[in-house]
């Protein structure tokens, strides 16, 4: 941490990535037709995957039990960690971070 000058160089390749990350991830989104907030620091954003989670569980009107399946679904069998929307404190099935 003494090495101010490769702090320097680690903090702007840093903010290069993370940055890059986040524009693959919402333009990804975006091409999908996946409604998602901007993140506007880091990574973070949280998407609608209201129209899946109905897709997913047949249901008119998808549960926070139906939010878990897909969350489950999405990581064994895509390997994609995402935050359900519940446990965020969204009130509104199908919102992921």
């Amino acid at each position: 941490l003494d090495d101010t000058a490769w702090m320097k160089n680690f903090m702007e390749t840093n903010f290069k990535k993370l940055k890059e990350s986040r524009d693959a991830a919402s333009a990804a989104l975006a091409v999908a037709g996946i409604q998602h907030t901007r993140a506007t620091a880091g990574l973070f954003l949280y998407a609608d995957f209201t129209r899946v989670l109905k897709k997913h569980s047949r249901a008119d009107e998808p549960t926070f039990e139906h939010e878990r399946a897909l969350f489950e679904a999405l990581f064994k069998e895509a390997r994609v960690l995402v935050t359900p929307g519940r446990d965020c404190h969204h009130p509104t099935p199908g919102w992921f971070r």
